[in-house]
């Protein structure tokens, strides 16, 4: 797989895993971020609306998702393109399952994810957004893994607080870090820094796969 391919599908990955957060009100957010694996970027271009529920558009040249969230972040909807490699797929949860159809690289999928009573989460940042606010300090949650459309459990746990400098602010910042449960957290994490004061996505940084795998970077750039 190229690099540009890497960075595409991590990106997608780390972008269902984020979608910022309104305020306030029904005015939509609208921010382009830059992700990075080594010396390849790629600008990715989403918008967030409310209307009964919330709708995440992600957008890049590749690809098209559709996230539909509660206003408590978790996920109830999600639609997904990959234009090249022939993916068109539609998720929905009824109870404790996840409910798969479409075309997954060109190939029929029909499949159903069992899941527990643990919430959902396909956009983490505006899903955290609750987390980020409240005195909880950890949580657990399933994921669809896109490229395999499995359900996995993440945990979901606050770190240090601090600042970093974007769109000429310096914004107050939570950490937080995510992880495989149990002896399977030492393969895998990665770390999602949001606005402490509303929930807005700032910073994304994690492994695109097992230890010594390239780093992905994902920050925001500027609101549209």
């Amino acid at each position: 797989m190229t690099t540009r391919k890497i960075l595409i599908f991590y990106c997608t990955l780390a972008a269902f895993l984020f979608c910022g957060s309104l305020v306030n009100g029904s005015e939509p957010e609208h921010y382009q971020y830059e992700s990075k694996i080594d010396e390849t970027r790629l600008a990715v271009d989403w918008k967030l609306e409310k209307r009964t529920e919330y709708s995440l558009t992600f957008r890049t040249v590749e690809e098209l998702s559709i996230t539909i969230m509660k206003p408590d972040g978790e996920t109830v909807r999600w639609e997904y393109q990959h234009y090249e490699d022939q993916t068109n797929i539609i998720a929905e949860r009824q109870d404790n399952c996840i409910h798969v159809r479409g075309t997954l690289k060109g190939k029929p999928i029909k499949r159903n994810e069992a899941v527990d009573g643990a919430p959902w989460y396909q956009a983490l940042s505006f899903s955290l957004r609750p987390f980020v606010m409240s005195e909880c300090q950890k949580l657990m949650f399933w994921t669809l893994r896109p490229e395999k459309m499995t359900a996995h459990r993440l945990i979901a746990e606050k770190k240090g607080t601090g600042t970093i400098a974007a769109m000429n602010e310096t914004i107050p910042v939570q950490e937080i870090k995510i992880t495989l449960p149990g002896a399977l957290s030492s393969f895998w994490s990665g770390a999602y820094w949001l606005d402490s004061g509303n929930g807005r996505f700032i910073r994304y940084k994690g492994a695109t796969g097992p230890p010594g795998s390239p780093v992905l970077t994902i920050d925001i750039c500027r609101k549209m």
